[in-house]
């Protein structure tokens, strides 16, 4: 077992520490095996997405020029890409509106 006996003391203060919103990651191998299947940029959308979802959210508007511009991509093609696998997996599930997802509560909950 690990301890601090094994990887020495915990830094009190951990470098680049923002105050923030939660989000809850839910863990299982099955969820793990699949999320080991994203390819290409659909990982970074998903971690994307994470970080903009807000407590209590169940859905998510993504702005793709901002999903672009924040992890310097450039051709729309990227997004959609990423976008399709996640739709293909299931993590996200369209809306009657443009841009605007369903998240999967089994992966990832807003509190």
């Amino acid at each position: 077992m690990l301890n601090e006996a094994v990887l020495g003391k915990r830094p009190t203060s951990m470098p680049g520490r923002e105050e923030g919103y939660t989000v809850q990651v839910l863990v299982s191998e099955s969820r793990r095996l699949l999320l080991s299947r994203l390819s290409g940029p659909a990982p970074l959308l998903w971690t994307w997405v994470q970080q903009q979802l807000k407590p209590g959210q169940n859905y998510i508007e993504i702005n793709r020029k901002t999903f672009l511009r924040e992890t310097g991509y450039q051709s729309p093609n990227t997004y959609k890409k990423a976008r399709d696998l996640l739709l293909y997996h299931k993590l996200l599930y369209p809306t009657r509106r443009k841009d605007v997802f369903w998240v999967n509560t089994n992966f990832i909950t807003a509190p």
